[in-house]
């Protein structure tokens, strides 16, 4: 049987068409209003690059070859708010990495670039016109076909993508190293200030598993790997990397970019570092489930690592000053505060009931009868719904049988509840409550036994008084 030269991009893409992993990344970018906006954007230029003609070549890619931030390069057309250079150091959204921003300078002064975009091999540069970027005459002016401009690409935004780009792959290779070979790249994106990856598990992932998952992949930044970036036909990578190629996807193309750090392989197109050393630390942030068999992992990389291990040593050091204990033990500390807390909070509820107890035996004193049952009706001022349950348990559970229970708080909250030796009886707890209710313009619901509801404040004492005379109605004591 004759097997395909592409034998592994058409596994690795039915793969990825049927796999959970990819209907997990599908669903997470049908939330993304800016991707779907996004890929209509390019559908659109698809549209403008056939009316211009296809003889339009592939714009060079210079940030591939070059590692400074500026560059000169030829104007070969204009589409919209588009600019298309014959080369470019901009790198253009893809692979989960954000496009760079930066600024094109020309004859007629500076004009911002906020987006860029790849259309079939041609790169467009969107500028802002209507913002000013360096001279007063440059608003609402662009460059001109066949004009030499200058790009200055935004340092920090590239090389901050460039180091969470690069830190994707190494904390991948570090969760198969803790986790085992079964892990595969579900989805990542990366940004300025932090990265995520989605990877195929199939259970949460454990305290220690993160530690270690972090510790090693400051381990690979530490040993300071060379990177090993290099465009290679499909067929001969394939047949010396296999499947595990396309871990991120499956490019297009006869010729693929292969990107290699340390034992981590994969067709990746975006920027990466040159060393391993060159990303800083790595920090996770946080990992949760977002899907049945996907863990997410958010972290942090170089100076944006810096930043968030400061401000957690901040939070720690702010914990330690308000509790005035050293660091080491805050843990410790905190735990005892806990545990404290909680006994006074039962502490607290033991004590709740006992007022309540006994605030339900000083209201039975004052109970009248109707038809045979001892009725309660009372607003209670300083109470909340809870104590109103509480103090309606204690008189409905107590010693004492035929209770019927109609009490209020000043926030137009109402309990109505009934002893449990009570039977069915033409006008039940629901049926007060509701009655109660409609007085007071509100709402209210429950069991025969017990029934609650709200209205307005204002008519809470006329609304209580109401339920008793139902009462006294419904047993003809008028």
């Amino acid at each position: 049987m004759d097997v395909p030269d592409n034998f592994y991009s058409l596994i690795a893409g039915r793969h990825l068409k049927i796999s959970d992993f990819q209907v997990c990344e599908s669903k997470i970018r049908n939330h993304s209003k800016d991707i779907r906006s996004l890929d209509t954007e390019k559908e659109k230029l698809k549209e403008e690059k056939v009316k211009i003609g296809e003889d339009l070549p592939k714009t060079e890619k210079l940030y591939y070859l070059q590692n400074n931030f500026d560059f000169e390069a030829s104007v070969l057309n204009l589409i919209g708010d588009y600019v298309i250079l014959d080369e470019t150091l901009f790198y253009p959204e893809g692979g989960g990495q954000p496009a760079d921003k930066g600024k094109l300078v020309f004859d007629d002064g500076a004009l911002d670039v906020i987006d860029v975009q790849s259309v079939d091999g041609v790169i467009l540069h969107k500028i802002d016109r209507g913002f000013l970027a360096g001279h007063d005459e440059a608003v609402n002016k662009k460059p001109r076909r066949g004009e030499i401009i200058k790009g200055v690409v935004d340092e920090e935004r590239r090389m901050s993508h460039t180091r969470h780009h690069t830190a994707t792959h190494i904390v991948l290779e570090a969760a198969k190293e803790v986790l085992g070979d079964h892990i595969w790249q579900a989805g990542a994106q990366k940004g300025e200030d932090r990265a995520r990856l989605d990877i195929s598990h199939y259970k949460k992932i454990g305290e220690e598993e993160i530690r270690k998952i972090e510790f090693i992949a400051n381990e690979i930044v530490i040993s300071n790997i060379k990177i090993d970036a290099r465009w290679m036909d499909r067929v001969e990578a394939e047949k010396k990397y296999g499947f595990y190629l396309y871990q991120g996807g499956v490019p297009p193309g006869d010729k693929i970019r292969v990107v290699k750090i340390g034992e981590n392989v994969q067709a990746c197109a975006g920027t990466h570092c040159e060393r391993t050393g060159d990303v800083g630390p790595i920090k996770i942030l946080k990992v949760e489930r977002i899907q049945d068999g996907v863990e997410r992992l958010e972290f942090s990389a170089g100076k944006a690592a810096v930043k968030d291990i400061q401000r957690l040593e901040k939070i720690l050091k702010d914990s330690a000053s308000t509790l005035k204990v050293p660091i080491e033990i805050l843990p410790k500390t905190v735990q005892r505060f806990f545990d404290e807390w909680k006994e006074l909070r039962r502490d607290n509820e033991r004590l709740r009931e006992e007022i309540s107890r006994l605030m339900a035996k000083d209201l039975l004193k004052d109970a009248i009868n109707i038809g045979g049952f001892s009725v309660v009706k009372r607003l209670i001022k300083d109470v909340g719904m809870k104590e109103l349950m509480n103090i309606s348990a204690s008189l409905t559970r107590s010693k004492e049988d035929n209770i019927i229970s109609i009490l209020g708080d000043e926030a137009g909250e109402v309990v109505v509840s009934m002893s449990d030796n009570i039977g069915e009886i033409e006008l039940n707890a629901s049926h007060i409550v509701k009655e109660i209710c409609n007085a007071m313009d509100g709402d209210g619901g429950g069991g025969s036994h017990l029934a609650r509801g709200k209205g307005r404040p204002d008519k809470i004492g006329e609304a209580l008084e109401i339920g008793v005379q139902n009462l006294k109605e419904a047993f003809n004591e008028l």
